[in-house]
Formats: C-alpha cells, structure tokens, sequence
C-alpha cells in the first residue's frame, strides 16, 4: 500500500554508517520534542527545552559544544527587517 504523504529529505544511513563520504546536504534542520537545530558546515544552532536563548556553537573548534558563541555576534545590518547579518567582532 503507497503511503498519503511525502517526507521531504534524504536517507542520513549512508553518511551515518559509512558508505558514503558525501554530505546528504548543505545544511540539516531538525527538531526532537522542544529542542530544535540547524547544522550548516561546522556551526551548529540549537535551542533547548529549558531555554529561551539560542545556542551557537562550532563544532570544528569545539566538538564538546562548551562555549557558546551566540553571545561573540555583533547585528550589523542596515535595516530592522534583515535579521540575518551578523558578524564576529573584533579581538582588538
């Protein structure tokens, strides 16, 4: 019997075991119970149950997900609309 809807996404089982070296996307959108994340490159976006506050972590620096970088982004963008400018700020 055909199923009555479609599911929008890919098999993860090649990458997770192993058979294949390719990354099944660019970025991965997910959301178990209250937590939700967004996986793009080496950045991980999460929020969990208990919290208000997105997280932001990289993974290639910080596997372990201890420091969170959410705090380090400074909102550069020219217009209130455009909440998708961020940059890092300086060291100096």
């Amino acid at each position: 019997m055909a199923a009555h809807w479609n599911l929008d996404g890919v098999n993860l089982m090649p990458a997770l075991t192993g058979a294949s070296t390719a990354q099944p996307h660019e970025s991965l959108f997910w959301r178990f119970s209250q937590q939700r994340a967004i996986r793009h490159g080496d950045w991980k976006l999460v929020r969990g149950p208990q919290s208000q506050a997105w997280e932001l972590y990289n993974l290639a620096d910080d596997i372990g997900e201890t420091t969170d970088l959410a705090a380090c982004l400074l909102y550069t963008s020219p217009s209130p609309r455009d909440r998708t400018r961020y940059r890092m700020p300086s060291s100096a």
